[in-house]
């Protein structure tokens, strides 16, 4: 999980400032709903808008200060497990192949399940260098705050009201996730930033503050989103399985006559016809019965316009070897590299990293 609050402080860069009960109001009724709607436009991410909003990002937080000071070496010094995915950049990845394909054609979410160091992470990293990407794990700011406000507002909605409910979180959700796209639109149309920049960036939660900034804004001025803001991006949930234990169990079945919870999960998933973007959700392990459930019934995830993807590359010993003479200009004793072929077939990620930690040592013996 990336250490957000540790980058915060390197950049100076303060802590979000809480807006969940001003960008959140449980609906008290359709008219109070309409009026709401008559007072307040719809956010459309239109020039005029952006314009405001970039206005704060520029003048109120300095966010094209802070991206002119970046040291990029620092960074990846600190961080070696975000330069691994530079490092496996031109290694073939079937996993990102059929994720490609995924987030071009009809299905709305994409489920990748593998083991820890398999690639599912190097996979959405490797999409998000062609198409903007909205990444975020447990430990984001954004699914911290929004968890919470979920929570806060669970009380006023019993089991009978659950899917009145579940309108409540997907609007909310959707300005989170319409705030975090604003402040990379802002750093890619006035700082000039790349995709990869934006990737490690949010993997290490160092847009934060601004997202709340954003959030702030947006959910004082306006009723709701336009869903097409979004539609030139998709959303990645990774570390997922971290969501699998019964304190996320926060949503209920609507399609049986009793309260049964369901992973919180799920909810990603529901979100991707309202959100206008394709979704991926990513973990370790992740309980195939309960990705079953995403859907209902017995039929296929296809049916639902949901993607599996599972088939990673696992180099066997011969490929780790000749990628590791490949990548490493050094000769390595032979008993140490059939020791390292054995422990890291499988997983590319780990790879990667010693390759990464075998090149600091040559640099800094």
């Amino acid at each position: 999980i990336p250490e957000g609050d540790e980058f915060l402080a390197e950049l100076k860069i303060p802590e979000p400032v809480p807006v969940s009960k001003s960008a959140a109001g449980t609906r008290k009724s359709s008219a109070a709903g309409t009026r709401k709607s008559r007072t307040r436009k719809s956010f459309e991410a239109s020039e005029k808008q952006l314009k405001e909003c970039f206005h704060v990002l520029e003048e109120d937080a300095g966010l094209k200060e802070i991206v002119k000071s970046f040291d990029e070496e620092k960074f990846f010094k600190k961080r070696p497990f975000l330069h691994a995915h530079r490092l496996g950049k031109a290694l073939p990845s079937k996993a990102a192949d059929e994720l490609r394909e995924a987030l071009r054609f009809h299905y709305n979410t994409a489920v990748l399940v593998g083991v820890s160091g398999c690639g599912k992470s190097h996979a959405i990293y490797l999409n998000a260098l062609e198409k903007t990407c909205i990444y975020l794990t447990p430990n984001s700011w954004i699914l911290r705050d929004f968890y919470l406000e979920c929570l806060r507002i669970r009380p006023s909605f019993d089991f009978t009201k659950e899917n009145s409910y579940r309108d409540e979180i997907k609007d909310l959700f959707f300005k989170y996730v319409c705030a975090r796209h604003v402040v990379l639109l802002y750093m890619k149309q006035e700082c000039s930033v790349s995709e990869e920049f934006l990737f490690f960036m949010q993997s290490v939660d160092g847009l934060c503050i601004y997202d709340s900034l954003i959030l702030e804004l947006i959910s004082k001025k306006y009723s709701d989103i336009d869903q097409d803001v979004l539609f030139d991006c998709f959303l990645a949930i990774d570390e997922a399985q971290l969501y699998f234990y019964s304190g996320y169990d926060i949503l209920f079945r609507t399609d049986v006559d009793y309260e049964e919870s369901v992973s919180f999960v799920r909810f990603f998933s529901w979100c991707a016809p309202v959100l206008g973007a394709r979704v991926v959700i990513s973990g370790t392990a992740l309980r195939l019965r309960e990705m079953g459930k995403l859907g209902s019934g017995n039929r296929p995830l296809s049916e639902y316009g949901i993607k599996l993807v599972y088939k990673f590359d696992y180099f066997n010993r011969n490929d780790v070897k000749d990628i590791v003479m490949k990548l490493l200009d050094s000769d390595i004793d032979e008993d140490v590299l059939k020791r390292m072929s054995f422990f890291l077939q499988g997983r590319p990620r780990i790879l990667m990293n010693f390759i990464e930690n075998c090149k600091r040592k040559q640099h800094n013996p």
